[in-house]
């Protein structure tokens, strides 16, 4: 199996799905890598972090991992905030998303091959009687460059031994 766009996108679908029935069930969403080989899913590695110099760690260890699996693709689910800003207001790169007030919660799912990358994200919120609902989940749009932590580099670094990410349509 090569994990085009069209294969990952399926992936990507598949895992979303399950997060949110995780959520639906647990109450949150347990970040998770999931490694795929010739015959499908072949590892599956929750991950455990509290802080940058942790997330950093595990976000290194993860890619080592893809690599010397040798697994043809990577997917990553996390819980993220996710903030739009209003049109007009000026970046602030020091202002941690966290702190605008008007944050939503989403499941960020990453998936990557040395082909393609795909990646969507589905907002939710949780009412005051506890009940979750879900927007349409969305890929960012192909203007918006989009810079995985977890995914980007791996298979670049195999091939070609650089340092910096490939643009992956």
């Amino acid at each position: 199996m090569s994990y085009s766009k069209q294969e990952l996108d399926k992936l990507v679908q598949s895992v979303l799905q399950i997060a949110k029935d995780n959520l639906l069930k647990d109450g949150f969403v347990q970040p998770v890598g999931l490694l795929y080989g010739t015959t499908g899913l072949q590892n599956i590695f929750p991950m455990k972090f509290s802080g940058v110099e942790e997330k950093r760690a595990v976000q290194s260890w993860f890619k080592t991992a893809i690599l010397e699996t040798g697994a043809l693709a990577a997917v990553v689910v996390t819980e993220s905030w996710y903030r739009i800003p209003t049109p007009g207001e000026p970046v602030d790169p020091t202002r941690s998303v966290r702190e605008y007030s008007d944050r939503m919660e989403a499941i960020v799912v990453e998936a990557a091959s040395p082909l393609a990358r795909h990646i969507i994200i589905q907002i939710f919120t949780k009412s005051t009687s506890g009940r979750y609902e879900f927007a349409e989940p969305f890929a960012p749009s192909p203007e918006i460059t989009w810079f995985s932590e977890w995914l980007d580099d791996v298979w670049n670094q195999q091939q070609h031994g650089g340092e910096h990410g490939i643009t992956i349509q």
